[in-house]
C-alpha cells in the first residue's frame, strides 16, 4: 500500500519568556506523585526505604520528562536506581511516563526535611506556566532498639585449621581435604 499526501506546514513557536525552568516541558497536563516502599516516618538509623517519584505528561514523550535530582540532605544517603521511562497511547495523543527511584538511608538520628520538588511545565492549551509539585516531607530517624548506633562489622580471623584464600587454590589442586569442607556438607 502506498499513500501520497501533500506537504504539511508547521509553525514552531519560540519558548515563551515567561517559562523559568531549565528543561522545556510543553504538555497538556503534567502530574507528579510520590510513593514510599515503607513509611518514611518510621525509619531508623541505617534502615532504608525506597522513594519513587512518578511524572506523567499528556502530549509529551517519556524521554522529554526531566530527571528527578534527589537533593542532598545532611544525615541522609541516597542510592538512586535507573529510571523507568516510557509512553502510553491515549485517544488524545501520547502520555509520557518517567519514574525515578532512590533508596533513602538515615545515617544518624534526627529530624530531616526532604525539600519540595517543583517541576515547571508549559500548558500548551492555555499557554501558561504551571508547576507540578511534591510538597516537602519530614523524616524522623530514630536510633535502633537499644539506643546504640549500628556498629560496623569486622570479619572473624581465620583459624589455623582453615586455609586462607591465597592457599586454597593450590590445596584444592592437590586434592587435600579440609575439615571445614566436610562440615559444610553435613
Amino acid at each position: 500500500v502506498r499513500r501520497i499526501a501533500g506537504p504539511i506546514s508547521l509553525e514552531v513557536l519560540p519558548i515563551p519568556a515567561a517559562f523559568v525552568g531549565d528543561n522545556w516541558l510543553p504538555a497538556r497536563n503534567v502530574t507528579v506523585e510520590e510513593s514510599w516502599s515503607s513509611p518514611p516516618e518510621q525509619l531508623g538509623v541505617g534502615d532504608s526505604a525506597t522513594r519513587s517519584i512518578r511524572i506523567t505528561a499528556e502530549g509529551a514523550q517519556g524521554a522529554q520528562l526531566p530527571p528527578i535530582l534527589f537533593k542532598p540532605v545532611d544525615g541522609l544517603k541516597y542510592y538512586p536506581d535507573q529510571p523507568n521511562i516510557g509512553e502510553e497511547e491515549l485517544p488524545s495523543g501520547l502520555l509520557g511516563i518517567r519514574e525515578d527511584n532512590a533508596a533513602v538511608v538515615p545515617t544518624r538520628a534526627g529530624t530531616y526535611t526532604i525539600p519540595e520538588l517543583r517541576i515547571p511545565w508549559w500548558d500548551t492549551q492555555n499557554r501558561t506556566l504551571n508547576y507540578a509539585v511534591v510538597p516537602a516531607r519530614e523524616i524522623i530517624a530514630a536510633l535502633p532498639a537499644g539506643g546504640a548506633t549500628p556498629a560496623a562489622t569486622t570479619p572473624l580471623p581465620l583459624t589455623e585449621a582453615e586455609p586462607s584464600i591465597s592457599t586454597l587454590p593450590a590445596a584444592l589442586a592437590s586434592g587435600a581435604e579440609y575439615p571445614f569442607c566436610a562440615a559444610a556438607l553435613d
